[in-house]
């Protein structure tokens, strides 16, 4: 019976009914057929065994097919695998535990992968790289950048994030670590502990545009290097200023 469900399993409190038995026999009938019981309903172990594969084989081929990504959502393999949830929790656990797959907030890829880029990728993550770097404090923005460079150019922004090549400073906009670093420091050594600066203040600390100034101040506010206040920002706690 178990086996004729499938990956839809059988309500364990369906049993005693189906067989003509009692509770506790229907239960040491399960026990003795080693079926595995998840979340209430039984299964057959071969049809985990299937999905188990299934679910390995469609985190290899997403990073295969999106090498520039850190893997595949938890939420999208499960409607890969097109299986209930509970089965893909269980499969997903087993091949944890069996060095097979890894997952990091919610993204699952084989264990051990890394992304590679390939020649042309490679090139292309240069040009990106140069154009940032022509003005470091003003970069264009990641629509510029994929209108220039193709609609790769946002995975790859992210690719060169995650090997420290370059800090998102908003969900439009990268810098290269030297130039937040130079701009840090302009804000160390400029601004006075506890005194209240307003954005016209800071943009000419800065020398940028206002369409600059706010999204870096916000990620300043977020990294604690400054602190927002009602009437403008001050340096943030712990900050010590250059000499």
């Amino acid at each position: 019976m178990v086996a004729g469900t499938g990956l839809d399993g059988l309500a364990v409190e369906t049993l005693p009914i189906r067989l003509g038995t009692t509770t506790a026999e229907a239960a040491e009938l399960t026990r003795q057929s080693h079926l595995t019981e998840l979340r209430g309903r039984l299964y057959d172990p071969q049809a985990l065994d299937t999905l188990e594969k299934r679910v390995e084989t469609a985190v290899a081929k997403h990073v295969e097919t999106f090498p520039l990504e850190l893997g595949v959502q938890l939420q999208s393999l499960r409607s890969l695998a097109r299986a209930p949830d509970a089965a893909i929790d269980y499969v997903v656990d087993r091949l944890i535990r069996n060095g097979r797959i890894e997952v990091n907030q919610s993204l699952v890829k084989p264990a051990g992968w890394t992304g590679t880029l390939s020649d042309r990728e490679r090139l292309l993550a240069d040009a990106m790289m140069h154009e940032i770097c022509v003005n470091p404090s003003e970069p264009p923005a990641v629509s510029e950048l994929a209108a220039k460079f193709g609609d790769k150019a946002p995975a790859l922004l992210r690719y060169m994030e995650r090997a420290g090549q370059l800090v998102r400073i908003s969900d439009d906009r990268y810098y290269s670590p030297g130039a937040v670093e130079t701009m840090v420091g302009k804000l160390r050594s400029t601004l006075e502990p506890r005194r209240i600066y307003t954005p016209a203040e800071l943009r000419e600390v800065l020398g940028v545009s206002r369409k600059y100034l706010i999204p870096f101040l916000e990620f300043c506010d977020v990294t604690g290097i400054t602190e927002r206040r009602a009437e403008g920002r001050v340096l943030g706690i712990g900050q010590v200023r250059a000499t």
